[in-house]
């Protein structure tokens, strides 16, 4: 916890100092530089509102008539569905937090956008079968929920984020994240049952901050790996790993990934076939060409003895450095009686320049 005074002399306290420095990675906490982001944040009141709940800026004194909720730290989940915005708004929230600290840094004014309120979504009506049939299809079916609206909330969410699910490389982030709003869920209606002692109360306060410390670890995470997630409440799935995958398989398919010698693609031989006039000699180092046939006999020979014990080449190696030298120095000289230019690489422009490589479509065109 840190203490700090605001502009007006009044006293505050900041309990969750840790979770700024999430949002604002150039942020070190201290108590001048949250009085000056307390400063920044108070003309703005939804951003100031989100901050003092989500960071837990209390005044040390609190007024007779402060309300309670600005008294508690909340959750992500929580504030969105109390202040009206989804994922996305808030995350506009948060880089418009940032953006007036850095901006402040450079002393330059800030943009700040207020995140618009949530587009109304559409309600998903799935009745008893079809509640089962998704629950088993994403596996949750060994869930005990605690009730029917529960279990329909869950239901839900599980549709909302199906995308996230059906992808290799988010399902495991996804699942997590599910399963941890549903604890956070839990967490935040224990914490506000009516029959608990002081002590059980401070214990669950407990259970719940360490929850949405999950939480948010979890967000972050999902925003290195998939910003798309963000905007799933309003839902065009652009720029997403789906698209990355379609666009690996396209490459398959293309034929530039095809080894033309078992060893190297047609993109690569080219670029390994590359002469410049600072290597064109045959009997200097570098070598004229990057290329090894030697090398590639090994491989190829390596390859099908790869499963053989105790597998040793066939070929010499002092025999594959001679197939090696033979053909770059072959290669060389019949380049020289081609119209092909070769560069110098020392000097600048289009004579220092190597040819474009080609890639499958253009040579299928040519």
């Amino acid at each position: 916890m840190l203490c700090y005074t605001d502009d007006a002399g009044v006293p505050w306290r900041c309990d969750r100092a840790d979770r700024i420095s999430a949002i604002i990675p150039e942020f070190e906490p201290a108590p001048d530089k949250l009085a000056k982001l307390h400063a920044l944040l108070l003309p703005h009141a939804q951003l100031f509102t989100v901050a003092r709940r989500i960071w837990g800026l209390v005044p040390v004194i609190p007024s007779a008539d402060e309300p309670e909720d600005n008294l508690r730290t909340w959750g992500e989940l929580e504030l969105c569905n109390a202040i009206g915005v989804d994922r996305a708004g808030f995350s506009t929230i948060w880089e418009s937090i940032r953006g007036l600290w850095l901006s402040n840094c450079r002393s330059t004014p800030a943009v700040v956008v207020e995140a618009p309120a949530a587009p109304a979504r559409e309600e998903l009506d799935l009745e008893g079968d079809q509640i089962q049939a998704l629950l088993k299809e994403q596996g949750f079916l060994a869930i005990k929920f605690e009730s029917t609206d529960e279990k329909e909330w869950f239901t839900k969410r599980l549709a909302e984020l199906r995308k996230l699910l059906e992808i290799s490389g988010t399902r495991g982030l996804g699942r997590q994240l599910l399963l941890t709003e549903l604890e956070q869920r839990r967490a935040d209606a224990a914490v506000f049952s009516s029959t608990l002692s002081d002590k059980e109360i401070k214990e669950r306060r407990a259970w719940r901050d360490q929850v949405r410390d999950t939480y948010l670890e979890l967000t972050a995470q999902l925003d290195n790996v998939a910003s798309w997630f963000f905007n799933v409440g309003g839902v065009n799935f652009k720029n997403c790993l789906s698209e990355v995958i379609a666009g690996h398989q396209a490459f398959q398919q293309s034929g530039d990934a095809a080894m033309l010698d078992g060893i190297f693609t047609a993109t690569e031989i080219q670029v390994l076939h590359r002469m410049s006039t600072q290597s064109s000699d045959p009997n200097k180092s570098p070598a004229p060409i990057q290329y090894r046939a030697g090398l590639v006999a090994y491989l190829q020979a390596a390859k099908v003895g790869v499963l053989q014990s105790g597998w040793k080449s066939g070929i010499p190696h002092s025999m594959l450095a001679k197939m090696d030298r033979a053909y770059a120095a072959a290669f060389a000289e019949a380049a020289k009686s081609s119209d092909d230019p070769i560069p110098d690489l020392l000097k600048t422009g289009e004579v220092g320049e190597y040819p474009k490589i080609q890639d499958a479509q253009e040579k299928a065109e040519a």
